[in-house]
């Protein structure tokens, strides 16, 4: 697949539909469904024009485990409190593995992926330089303005909160790319610009994810200590940064602890409840208690936590904003095993933190999915469209460079 023959006008297609990705998330889920679609219908004709790849596709380990996935997912489909809501969700899951393969198929091409990566770099480094001009100036380049003017940036997306996770889930792709170059100061202002513009988006569990992310580098990535001091003096002033900007430092420090101060130990269960998204802890626990082994099913979250305690149905969001929260709560045991030895597998196989040059160079692609199943940090629904496309895209990287490698 390094070598396939595409026609020039087709190149340029499939050039185009790749490198708009960042910029179709922006544009709102339609979008970029559309051009999701567009790219899984370009891999169909490929496959079908060479049909010998079938078998190369369907003999790799990752589409066999994905598939168990699925299937799992269509039995919980089947035993759902509510059928209707998890259908679609369910499904359609079946087309990430269709975006695992089209980006291994295509950007193993290395024309392919230094021209995409290259736009991606553009499209992330223009969205993290306008986080920081309005963190500065109040509003964003083209005049949009966040709803908490004082806490966090809403960037490009005009009144969505989510620009800092944005930028976290096109971190390590475009990272990883660049140190494949060796292109090591190129890779360090644009690892620089994209945390600054994380830090301030104002999300802390991005914020949070990132630090987590930074660590995981320094112990397990960098092998020369001349790196590893630098990032930590990195991770120290981020640290810092929190308590020396007022505005971060309301944001970060103040806010949580807030939360915390709530809390009573004499009355732990009450003020519990009482605390933003810590309560869904409280909540998911009902849920579970009556439905251990299979969960609610997916998406049923907010439809069975409605129908809890007339006292506790108000503290309901749609989803519980933590990724094993949403595992227990919509899986039950057996479903959260499946899922999470599943994922094991696929990042970790072989081996979990390996020291061999081709390896080591890999785990700057696992990282993503690791910080995105890390307890505690809330987070988006993990089984949404949006999430689990930045998900999947960062494991179709790791993907890539073992072919390349």
């Amino acid at each position: 697949m390094n070598h396939i023959l595409i026609k020039d006008k087709l190149l340029k297609f499939i050039i185009l539909i790749y490198s708009i990705i960042p910029i179709t998330l922006v544009a709102g889920s339609f979008v970029f469904e559309l051009n999701l679609l567009t790219i899984i219908i370009t891999l169909i004709y490929h496959i079908h024009k060479e049909k010998r790849l079938v078998k190369e596709i369907t003999n790799n380990e990752f589409f066999k485990i994905f598939i168990f996935l699925w299937f799992y997912l269509l039995f919980n489909t089947i035993i759902s409190a509510d059928f209707s809501l998890s259908i679609i969700r369910n499904v359609f899951f079946i087309k990430f593995l269709f975006v695992i393969i089209s980006f291994k198929f295509f950007l193993s091409n290395k024309f392919l992926l230094n021209k995409i990566l290259f736009a991606w770099t553009i499209i992330i480094s223009i969205i993290s330089l306008d986080v920081i001009f309005e963190f500065i100036m109040g509003h964003n380049l083209v005049g949009f303005t966040s709803p908490m003017p004082n806490e966090r940036v809403v960037s490009f997306f005009k009144d969505e909160l989510i620009v800092g996770g944005y930028i976290l889930g096109f971190f390590f792709p475009i990272i990883g790319f660049h140190l494949y170059k060796k292109k090591i100061f190129i890779t360090f202002l644009l690892g620089l610009l994209f945390i600054i513009a994380i830090l301030l988006s104002g999300e802390r569990s991005s914020f949070f994810k990132l630090l987590f992310a930074l660590f995981l580098i320094i112990l397990f990535f960098l092998k020369k200590n001349k790196y590893r001091i630098v990032l930590f003096l990195i991770l120290a002033s981020l640290i810092s940064s929190i308590f020396l900007n007022e505005k971060i430092n309301y944001r970060y420090y103040k806010t949580i602890n807030h939360q915390f101060k709530n809390l009573s130990i004499n009355n732990l269960y009450e003020t519990t409840l009482n605390t933003k998204y810590l309560n869904q802890s409280l909540l998911t626990y009902e849920i579970f208690k009556e439905n251990k082994l299979f969960g609610v099913g997916n998406k049923n979250y907010f439809n069975k936590c409605i129908r809890l305690k007339k006292e506790l149905a108000p503290k309901c969001y749609t989803h519980p904003h933590q990724v094993y929260y949403e595992f227990i709560s919509e899986h039950g045991l057996f479903g959260t095993f499946i899922i999470m030895i599943s994922l094991f597998i696929l990042l970790f196989k072989k081996n979990i933190f390996s020291s061999t040059p081709n390896t080591n160079f890999l785990f700057i692609f696992k990282i993503y999915c690791i910080i995105s199943l890390i307890p505690l940090v809330p987070t988006g629904s993990f089984f949404s469209s949006y999430s689990m496309a930045l998900f999947w895209i960062n494991f179709s990287f790791l993907e890539i460079f073992k072919k390349i490698k």
